[in-house]
């Protein structure tokens, strides 16, 4: 019970080590046509503006919006969750926004995915 929810080593089989680093919005400008990502892990860091979240997908770890780190959080915190990482069943699709409020124009989430 323990183990699963306070360990802090690595829940996810993919090794990520060698992945390259990419925002959301370059990495779907390299890919335009991928629509949902693959998920092979998720980890959370501290960043220069606080607790930030990634996805770890094939050869990059994409840096996720701040809003989605419950998400991530509670994703990493569920057995059932990680295992379904594990056995390549978990997606992330991708979405679009234009931002009026702060004025960033195109921005880009997601949400994950049953693939």
């Amino acid at each position: 019970m323990f183990n699963e929810k306070y360990s802090h080593g690595n829940k996810f089989n993919y090794d990520s080590s060698k992945n390259e680093f990419i925002s959301l919005k370059d990495y779907t400008s390299k890919f335009p046509d991928v629509k949902t990502i693959i998920v092979r892990g998720l980890f959370t860091y501290e960043g220069k503006k606080g607790m930030r979240c990634a996805l770890v997908t094939d050869g990059y770890n994409v840096n996720l919006p701040e809003h989605l780190l419950k998400d991530v959080s509670s994703i990493m915190a569920t057995p059932d969750e990680v295992a379904a990482i594990n056995d390549g069943k978990c997606g992330f699709a991708i979405s679009s926004y234009e931002d009026t409020k702060y004025g960033n124009g195109l921005c880009y989430s997601g949400s994950f995915c049953d693939v």
